[in-house]
């Protein structure tokens, strides 16, 4: 295999007490999201314009430079698909409200010269409907035999419900397909499952004890029947299950009938399940079909990091090349040319994300750029992973970052923690535990219960723990680190975002005598609030997070205990929140007005950062700055860090 500009470190590196500037680490990406068209002739990606980020284009033969097509100066353009005969498709919301909307843009037929007048994107999914704004989203688009058709879901008629439509991306018509069997009292679907010819087969839908069911139908228009029935803990927000290309078998991952995801056929008259691959105690954690016969060709697991199993033998030549493109975990994300044309990235903790070209027929690799080109210039930290065992016998796995050249003894600290909590953290390239490794913290993320990748009795053990055995696997994570020397047990901080927010709330409201300050972004505060005032978009999925987390009225009590607005005065740390005044998931009805008055009440040092053009999340570049500098100054104070200029 020959590797065009290959990914080697600069010859000039910088020493590592050099202070990486923000910018570099949390500033706007040089490169994301990289996309092929479906005839591999354009190269698609989303890099800044103006500090913005927007999407660009250019030729994949490197005919004409990348120039950018979209221009928008709010929160950016990252999440787009480049379709068949030259069009665009972009997904976008309005200040982080998550009513995601879809516009369809005309690619010039040229790019060698840039045109007098952009051409402007047009509307295609409705702005606002019978109750307000819509969602949309992308559920089906094969452009190798249909590639004028896109099958889309939308809430039009009723914030809960999605309906199907049909997309024409020629002339930009919206066509109801299906709609949503909720609006007659059936159960609701929360996901579409449509074949390869973009036929409506059947749905999820979600049952009363937080499990799901898979219906199908035997004929267009014909009544569902339910195939297949998923636990809770089979059951995730993103779960992707796909159509063999002749429609009688669905392949996914799937627990039932395992300890962990499976990568599975299912038979569609029957229901029976055929293993393609499995791990006893990992989760299938990728799946790589090829596009042009809807077959896996490789199935990803990773206890530590990733480890590939190879599915079809054809492939396995491919794989050899891929995965020696250089030292990080690589991962397949596009393909073109019926399947002969691919994008692979690649991720290291001490390097940036690298993007690749992979032509399956010249076995040649091509660099395309790194993520951030800045990072070359700078000696990142590695990333131990790193296995210990939790106070009721639990296995824990996790990843330690410590500074590059750090002396001896035990060093401040900052305890990571993930949000989700139904995600994990990853060996890959992490920009906060690189900024934090930077300014001289050992970082500690540990993937503790209720996260996924372990097999489903991990993720099962975290059900109703919130501020409960998932605080004590934190808490026990960084005891064994203290144990062992790495972490000083007077300097230690909590942070995170989203759940991992929560977390450090609890950290700061119920682990005062542990940890010396917290940060929190996108936290909730009260768990009943949390789930009895979920977006409307989220409603079907209400009982999932019932067996999760626990019942607003049959559990009210224990989730009070575990709520920190509700133990706000029991706060003794200094404590850092940010919140995102447009957060549909966190909103203003948690009560950070409680936390407040209580910091004020017993006099506590704390910072408090509003955003009133975020949502869950902090994207727009001059709002990441503000809160990374707030946090760094913060950390300092508290921790004794490297801090450096706002």
């Amino acid at each position: 295999m020959n590797i065009a500009s290959p990914a080697q470190p600069p010859d000039q590196v910088a020493g590592p007490r050099e202070l990486i500037p923000r910018r570099v680490l949390s500033g706007p990406p040089d490169r994301l999201n990289p996309a092929l068209s479906p005839d591999g002739r354009l190269l698609g990606f989303a890099a800044p314009l103006q500090g913005v980020m927007n999407v660009w284009i250019q030729p994949v033969d490197g005919s004409a430079p990348a120039r950018p097509v979209t221009h928008d100066q709010g929160r950016g353009i990252t999440e787009f698909t480049l379709c068949a005969d030259g069009r665009l498709l972009i997904r976008q919301d309005t200040d982080g409200d998550e009513n995601w909307r879809l516009s369809l843009l005309d690619l010039p037929d040229q790019f060698d010269e840039q045109p007098d007048e952009q051409p402007r994107p047009r509307l295609v999914t409705p702005e606002h409907g019978d109750h307000g704004p819509v969602q949309a989203k992308v559920v089906a688009y094969h452009p190798q035999w249909h590639p004028d058709q896109m099958l889309i879901a939308a809430n039009v008629g009723d914030p809960e419900l999605h309906d199907l439509y049909r997309l024409d991306l020629t002339s930009g018509e919206l066509r109801l397909v299906e709609s949503n069997p909720g609006h007659d009292g059936d159960p609701p679907f929360t996901e579409w499952l449509v074949d390869t010819d973009l036929h409506v087969r059947g749905g999820m839908a979600p049952n009363p004890d937080g499990s799901c069911t898979v219906h199908v139908c035997d004929e267009p228009g014909g009544p569902w029947r339910p195939l297949l029935h998923l636990p809770v803990d089979d059951v995730s927000l993103d779960t992707r299950i796909d159509f063999t290309r002749d429609g009688t078998r669905l392949i996914m991952g799937t627990s039932v009938q395992a300890k962990a995801l499976r990568l599975a056929y299912v038979d569609v008259c029957d229901g029976a399940i055929t293993t393609i691959d499995a791990d006893p105690d990992h989760d299938v954690v990728q799946a790589w079909l090829d596009p042009d016969r809807v077959e896996p060709v490789v199935a990803v697991y990773a206890p530590d990091r990733n480890r590939y199993q190879v599915l079809d033998p054809e492939f396995s030549t491919d794989l050899d090349d891929l995965t020696a493109l250089d030292d990080g975990d690589v991962s397949v994300t596009g393909w073109a040319r019926g399947g002969r044309l691919l994008l692979a990235e690649t991720t290291a903790p001490h390097a940036p994300v690298r993007y690749y070209l992979y032509d399956r027929d010249s076995r040649q690799a091509q660099l395309l750029f790194h993520q951030r080109d800045d990072l070359t210039r700078y000696a990142l930290a590695p990333m131990e992973p790193f296995e210990l065992v939790a106070r009721d016998g639990l296995d824990l796995r996790g990843y330690l970052t410590r500074p590059p050249g750090a002396p001896d003894g035990p060093l401040p600290t900052v305890l990571v923690v993930h949000g989700g909590p139904w995600v994990r953290d990853r060996w890959e390239f992490h920009p906060e535990a690189q900024w934090l490794a930077n300014r001289g913290y050992a970082v500690i993320q540990v993937n503790y219960r209720g996260s996924s990748g372990y097999g489903t009795a991990h993720m099962s053990a975290g059900d109703r723990q919130w501020g409960r055995a998932m605080q004590n696997d934190l808490l026990d994570t960084l005891t064994h680190f203290i144990d062992e020397g790495v972490a000083d047990a007077g300097r230690a901080a909590i942070y995170g975002g989203s759940y991992g927010g929560y977390a450090a709330l609890c950290g700061a409201v119920f682990n005062g005598d542990v940890f010396s300050c917290a940060v929190a972004a996108c936290a909730p505060t009260d768990l009943t609030t949390l789930i009895t005032s979920l977006p409307p978009y989220a409603q079907p999925l209400r009982e999932q997070l019932y067996a999760r987390v626990g019942h607003p009225d049959h559990d009210a009590d224990r989730l009070r205990k575990v709520s920190p607005a509700a133990n706000a005065d029991n706060i003794r740390i200094p404590l850092l929140i940010a919140q995102g005044r447009n957060d549909v998931r966190v909103t203003a009805a948690q009560r950070v007005d409680t936390l407040i008055a209580a910091l004020n009440r017993h006099g506590i040092p704390y910072r408090y950062l509003e955003f009133d053009d975020e949502g869950h999340g902090l994207v727009r570049p001059q709002n990441r700055e503000t809160f990374y500098a707030a946090v760094e100054e913060f950390l300092a104070e508290h921790l004794g860090g490297a801090c450096s200029p706002s």
